[in-house]
This record gives structure tokens, sequence and C-alpha cells, in this order.
């Protein structure tokens, strides 16, 4: 159909009102549509996002309340090993430094809990001792007496957790103590006992901040004036947020718990949650980004959008089928709009007659024809702007093309490499030579651009040195893109960014080099524990050799002459030394298994156990006992040290089940938070629950070795091999009612 055809009947007003009420209904149709279709969008969007919000602050806010609780009781448990420990301090170690530190350094337990050391300080505030020991001639005797947690426990005589502080222990470090005072029998204070944490170590404190919510989540602690306890971001740890950088923060220092959208210091909008560590003041935060925690329903969203852009489509389909019939007008409009391409961009311009709708578009085409000339000149400018940034950039920045032509760079690639247009990206030549990082040349087939080329695959992190006629200037990181045509797999061209790495680099070398002298010094502290412990064997032993062989002398030689009672006191004398020799063999035994190498292997506890089972019922035929072992128990760890650990709780659990005719035994597991649980569960006699601290410190017993025998020392065997595989131990029982042992194996 031609114009000269169609351009006859628009002049009649008949034809034109009907064309004109046909597109007015197209229009009204197509709004109607529109609205529906809108409207159901907003407010289905709005029900989901509402719904999906409510139930992300209600599982932030359970997690809040499951870490608070974890980490108050462990706090709780750790103030209260202290505190215990306290009572055992000797009066004389107030007055004798060596004797302060003999009696620090055998509080194993309290070590494996304060990574950054345990001290003992004189009322006056002067250090006494610590443990580990620091050499220097300005610790001991230090005064501490300006300290805020030492002036706090002085002042209220009360146990008292730290605000953070800088440990000098461990120089430069922060950290937190908790401290216990101790009182002389006539109530007056005459030291402070303290256990101090490392906040960038690996304690139940430190090990928060790891805990990954979502992909860039994290958990963080405060205290009451806003100063970070932990952050996974460890320059933040000892600085203090200030009032005003995140509204919802300041509530919580005033006494808010609960959870919101806001803002953090860093101006990112958040999901926050926050709850407050009663017993020790402090503000437990979560921090998940709302970028990331609506993500999910941003891309549900995406979903129903493009469903409801499907339907708009078949209905504005629907539209367009009862107005397919177009004027002659709309195909003159059409020919001048396929010719417009050709005419200089000031002359372009729409001009139809015709009916009234066909006018009115072409003066919207016409607008939009100047409003596209507008962007294009912005474009120019923008196009002008980006090329100035590119320029100024310090990264070298490089594009070519698929025969590795430069076609574009910026003056940093060409001062770095010299790097010249339209021609290939020659790289290693004149006097600026490519190597590895072990220093041998780079060849150019490895080069990253031309690999990324040769591959398709993005070539990222490719560390290369530069070196001219005095060695190596410098380091750089590069990283090669290749860049693809739709639905082509050969790259067209490689985008490839220099980065200078070299004051990074030399950093990374140092580091290597601080390592290695690290473990030299491991290894020869390693020495001289395994020295000291053959001493302590040998120079222990001998002294008791000779009171059992004097012993025996005088029970041979003068029975007659002791009497019952004399005769008595020796054998109390000879089961006292036999007994010591036993304390040592199973102390040395103890610090092996703390040096020991802990090999990782698959090992099945039932078969372990059975093994065991079988032992014991041979030891004590005559016992009937129920063992409970189910088919095959998998755990990961030192097959030798776990067979230790099942010999101690399962010869527990045989001994102090030795009085009840009906004894079950059982040895199982169970998970919490995916993590498996090992128990060892007995109808024994049973312990009281709040003696259970002392369970796993060595020669620590609840039964008189009438009762049921042994030494002590076989929970505490446990304890530190579970540690060595970094779980952990716990018991639950009662009095009569039996007792569970429960052990995790983290590696």
């Amino acid at each position: 159909m031609t114009a000269s055809t169609t351009a006859a009947p628009l002049r009649t007003g008949v034809t034109r009102r009907r064309i004109g009420l046909r597109a007015r209904i197209g229009l009204a149709v197509t709004g109607l549509c529109l609205a529906g279709i809108g409207l159901n969008l907003y407010f289905t969007l709005s029900f989901w996002e509402s719904e999906y919000r409510g139930q992300i602050l209600a599982q932030q806010s359970r997690l809040a309340a499951a870490l608070s609780a974890s980490i108050e009781e462990k706090m709780k448990l750790a103030h209260g090993a202290l505190i215990a420990s306290s009572t055992h301090v000797p009066r004389e170690a107030l007055a004798d430094a060596d004797r302060a530190q003999a009696f620090l350094d055998a509080q194993h337990a309290l070590l494996s809990i304060f990574d950054n050391g345990i001290f003992l300080v004189s009322r006056h505030g002067t250090l006494i001792a610590e443990s580990p020991f620091v050499a220097g001639p300005d610790r001991r005797g230090r005064n501490i007496a300006e300290r805020e947690y030492f002036r706090q426990t002085v002042a209220t005589g009360r146990p008292y957790i730290s605000k953070p502080y800088v440990s000098t222990h461990l120089p430069g470090r922060p950290a937190i103590i908790m401290t216990v005072p101790i009182f002389d029998d006539r109530g007056e204070l005459a030291g402070v006992f303290d256990g101090s944490f490392d906040l960038l170590g690996s304690n139940a404190l430190a090990s928060l901040s790891r805990l990954a919510i979502g992909s860039s989540g994290h958990v963080s602690i405060a205290d009451s004036d806003g100063t970070i306890i932990t952050h996974p971001d460890r320059t933040r740890i000892m600085t203090r947020v200030p009032k005003g950088a995140n509204a919802l923060l300041d509530r919580a220092m005033a006494g808010y718990d609960g959870s919101a959208e806001t803002v953090n210091s860093a101006g990112v909008p958040i999901l926050t949650t926050f709850r407050r560590l009663k017993p020790m003041n402090w503000i437990l935060g979560i921090g998940y980004p709302l970028e990331e925690a609506y993500a999910p329903l941003r891309k549900a969203e995406g979903y129903f959008i493009l469903a409801a852009i499907l339907g708009s489509g078949v209905a504005l389909l629907a539209v367009w089928l009862l107005a397919s019939r177009l004027t002659a007008s709309l195909s003159a409009f059409a020919e001048q709009v396929e010719t417009l391409w050709k005419k200089p961009p000031g002359q372009r311009h729409i001009d139809v007659a015709g009916g009234y709708e066909v006018e009115k578009l072409a003066g919207a085409f016409n607008g939009m024809l100047a409003r596209l000339e507008r962007e294009r000149q912005a474009l120019q400018l923008s196009e002008q702007r980006y090329r100035s940034v590119v320029e100024t950039v310090v990264e070298g920045i490089v594009l070519q093309d698929a025969s590795g032509d430069v076609i574009a760079c910026n003056s940093s690639a060409r001062r770095v490499f010299g790097v010249a247009m339209n021609r290939p990206l020659i790289l290693g030549s004149g006097n600026r030579r490519l190597v590895q990082e072990d220093h041998s040349p780079l060849p150019p087939e490895q080069v990253p651009p031309v690999v990324a080329l040769r591959t398709g695959k993005v070539q990222s992190g490719v560390v290369v040195g530069i070196r001219g006629q005095d060695g190596v200037s410098s380091w750089v990181l590069m990283n090669s893109r290749p860049m693809f045509h739709p639905g082509e797999s050969a790259p067209y061209a490689v985008l490839t960014s220099f980065a200078d790495i070299t004051e990074r680099k030399r950093t990374t070398e140092d580091l290597g080099r601080l390592n290695a002298e690290l473990e030299d010094r491991v290894a020869a502290r390693t020495a001289e524990l395994e020295a000291f412990s053959y001493s302590v064997s040998h120079d222990l032993r001998a002294p008791l050799r000779a009171v059992s062989g004097f012993s025996s002398l005088l029970s041979a030689e003068y029975q007659e002459r002791l009497g019952e009672e004399g005769r008595t006191l020796l054998a109390r004398i000879v089961d006292a030394a036999a007994r010591m020799g036993t304390m040592i063999n199973a102390l040395l035994e103890l610090s092996r298994l703390g040096r020991a190498e802990v090999v990782s292997a698959q090992v099945d506890l039932a078969r372990i156990a059975r093994e065991i089972e079988s032992d014991l019922r041979s030891a004590e035929p005559q016992r009937s006992v129920e063992f409970v072992v189910p088919d095959a128990l998998p755990a990961r760890g030192d097959p030798a040290l776990l067979q230790v650990v099942l010999q101690n709780l399962l010869g527990n659990a045989w001994k102090y089940t030795g009085k009840n005719p009906d004894a079950r035994i059982e040895l199982g597991a169970t998970t919490e938070k995916d993590v498996p649980v090992y128990f060892v569960r007995d109808n024994g006699a049973g312990f009281d629950p709040s003696y259970m601290e002392k369970l796993f410190n060595p020669f620590q017993r609840l039964h008189t070795s009438q009762e049921f025998g042994g030494i002590g020392i076989g929970l505490a065997t446990v304890k530190r091999i579970v540690e060595r595989h970094r779980g952990r131990v716990w018991a639950d029982g009662a009095v009569g009612k039996g007792a569970t042992f429960h052990f995790t194996l983290g590696a």
C-alpha cells in the first residue's frame, strides 16, 4: 500500500473519527490493563516484602538470643574457673614470686582458657608473677594499680570483667581481663588473681567474630559505651563507635534489645539485632546487609514482574490486533523514520500531515529526536569524562583486540610497559624483562593477555616482576579478562589491568622469613620441654626409689622391733611412695599427650569400644554389665589418642557401676548444629553437679580411693586429647543416678 492510495480516505471526517475512536479504545484498554497489573504488583510485592522482613528479623533475633546465651555461659564458666582456682592460691605465694610463678604455671586448665595469660597481683597493684612467663627486667614488680580493672576490683571487693585494654603481656594486643579478689584470714584484701583473653586470639570471644552471617554479615560485641570488643575487621577492635553513627546502637547502649533496619557507621543499610549480655554489660550485635538479606526476595520479585510483563504483553498484543489496520499517514510516518538516519543530526525531523493522532505522534517523535540529540551530546561528554578517569587512574589498563593489537590504553600502561596504540602489546622487550615469582624469565606464551585470548578464560592474580639492568625494580599483579560477543565462544578482545604490588610483595617475603624463625623457636622450645620432662622423671624417681628401698629394708630387718603400729605406718609409707610413682608416670604421660602430633584419620569408635569391652570383661568375668554400642560410629581424629579417650571414659563407667547389679554402659552420638557430639553414659555412682569443674583437673576426685580406685588423671587426659583435636568435653549427672560424658572433635 502506498501513500497516494491511502491519503484520500483520511480527508473525510467520518473516517477520521473512526480511527480516533479505535485509538482511544486501544489506549483505554491498555491503560486499564496496566493499572490493574500495576496495583496487583504493588500490593502483592508489598505483602511479600513485609512477610519476608518479619521472618528474617525473627530468625536474626533467635540467633542473637542463642549466641548471647552461649557467650554468657562461656564467660560464666571462665570466671567460675578463675574464682575456683583463686581459693587454692597459697598465701605465701603472695610474698614469694617464685612460688607464685610455680603455682601459676601449674594452672593448666586456666591457661587453656585465658590465652593472654594469668596473673597474680599484690594488694598494692604490684605484679607478683604471670604465666606464661615473660622475661624482662621490668616485668615482675611492675605496678598496675592505675589499671581500671584493678581499681574496680579493689574498690568493690568483687570479681570484675574489664573494659578492653592494650596488653603488655602480648605487647600491643587488645585484651580483656577477668579479676578475682583474694582475701586473707581476716577478710582483708591480700591480692588479685587475673585471667586475660587476647581479643585477636583463638578463644571463645575472638572466634565469635569469625561467625559468618550469609556471605557479608557479621557478629560483633561492644561494651556499654560503644567500644568494640570483637569484630571481623580486627582494626576496629578497641575503637569506639561515635554517638549518632548508628542510631540503633545508640538505643542499644541505652538499654534497647531488638531488631530493625538501620544504617551502620560505614553508611551501609543493614538488618541489625542487638542483645545485651547482662552479666558483662556488653552489647551483642548482628549485622546483615540489606542488599544480601533481600537478594532472594528481589529475585522472586523479578520473576513475578517478568510474569506480569509477559501477561501485559499478551494483553497489549490483543489490543494491537484490534488496531491492526494502520492509516496511510502512519505508513508515511514509517517511511520517513526509515530514511531518517541518512539526514545530518541537526536536520532529523518528521513532517506528516494526516489524522490528529498521527500528527500528535509526529510531534512527540520530533520531541524525542530533540531529546536524543541532547542525550547524544551528553553521551559524548560522558565518554570524554570516562576517558579522563581511565587515563588518570594509577592502575595500568590495556584493551587489545583478538590479534593482540592495542585498541585502548591509559598513561600508566604506557609508562610501565611502553604500550603503543594499534600495535601488538610486546611485554618483556628492551630493558624491561618480565620474570616470574622465582625470578625466572616469563615465556611470551604465558603472558596473561596472551593466555586469556588463547583459552578464553580469565587470568587473575598473576604476579609478574619487571627486571631492568639493576635487577627487579617492581612487581605487578596482572588480571586479564577475555570479552565475548553474545553467542560467540571466541573472544573478540581482552582487557588487562596492572596493579603495583611491590610493597605487598616485600611484606609477604618478610612474613615468610618471620614464620620460619618462629618455627625454629617452637622446635627449640619443644626440645626444652622434652628435656625438662626427662629431668622431672629422673630427679623425682630417685628419692622415691630410696624411700621404697629403705622401707623394704626396715620391713625385712626390723619388722619385729617396729611393733604393730610401726609396721602399719611403714606399709602406709610404701603405699604412698607407690602412689607418688604412679602420679609421676601419669603427669609425664599427660605432658607427652599435650606435645604429641595429632594425626587426622577416619576412625570407627564403635570398633575400639568393643575391643575395650572385651578387655574389661576378661579382667572381671564375674560382673554382669550391659554394653550398648552401635554397629558403627565414625569419627575423624588420631586413632591412638581416641583409643586413650575411650579407654578412660569406658574404664571409668565400668569402675563406677561396680556397685550396681544392673549396670549399663552406652556409647553413642547426637548432633548439635550439624556437629557430631559423642557420649559415654552409665547408671553408676554419678557425681554432684556443683563439683563438675573439678572433674577434669589432674588428681581431682569426687570419691575416696576406698570407694573407687584411681588417682584422678584419666579425665584430665581425656580433656587434653579432646582439646588437641580442637574439640570440647563436658559432663552431666547426679549422685546415684549415673553420669554422661560428652565430647566433640574438631579435627
